[in-house]
């Protein structure tokens, strides 16, 4: 699953996916069980992972490698005044190694700025780690309960999902809001009674 792709000049689009939904679907001699995609954006401002406070611009800054289908959303600019789009995450760790080279006066208030901007940084990955693992449960019951592997897997926003068909004489329509605890202890009890002899 891609979790982040192209947004405006300094924002980046996360995709979270999410199955809200299963239904159970009858027809004939069977018994199809359906999960409906959901998939949502929310844009993030990346921009605090590639430029710093004024009080930190003492020393160059290096910068990681891009990584595919990101934009510069900071707007670098190479020496002819295109975007550089190569640059893009601060590479922190060259730049705590270059400020030790920093005179001890210099140094001290460097590092309480270069602290403060990390936990800056930190709240935002935060933010966002938390936003992309909202359903992570809800996804890890589809998983455990149909032995479907969701990974990698890409889908359209309410496209359906082929989870389980049994074979059976009843026709139905059951659906389960598994985002409930409840719905999700019904929807065993149905798998249950669906696939016993």
């Amino acid at each position: 699953m891609d979790y982040f792709q192209r947004g405006g000049t300094d924002t980046t689009n996360f995709r979270q996916l999410n199955f809200e939904k299963i239904t159970a679907r009858g027809s004939g001699h069977s018994v199809t069980f359906l999960a409906t995609a959901i998939v949502r954006l929310k844009q993030f401002s990346l921009s605090l992972l590639c430029s710093c406070p004024d009080d930190l611009a003492i020393l160059p800054l290096q910068y990681l490698p891009n990584p595919a289908g990101f934009r510069n959303p900071a707007g670098f600019r190479d020496s002819l005044g295109k975007v550089a789009d190569s640059k893009y995450f601060i590479d922190y760790e060259a730049l705590f190694e270059s400020s030790l080279i920093l005179h001890e006066d210099v140094l001290m208030p460097f590092l309480v700025a270069l602290k403060k901007h990390l936990e800056s940084v930190q709240v935002l990955l935060g933010e966002i780690d938390e936003w992309l693992m909202e359903h992570r449960a809800t996804l890890e019951f589809i998983e455990k309960t149909f032995s479907f592997s969701l990974q990698g897997a890409k889908y359209a926003n309410h496209s359906n999902l082929t989870l389980r068909t049994y074979q059976e004489t009843s026709v139905c329509t059951v659906s389960f809001s598994i985002s409930k605890e409840s719905e999700r202890t019904r929807l065993v009890k149905f798998l249950d009674f669906v696939s016993s002899p």
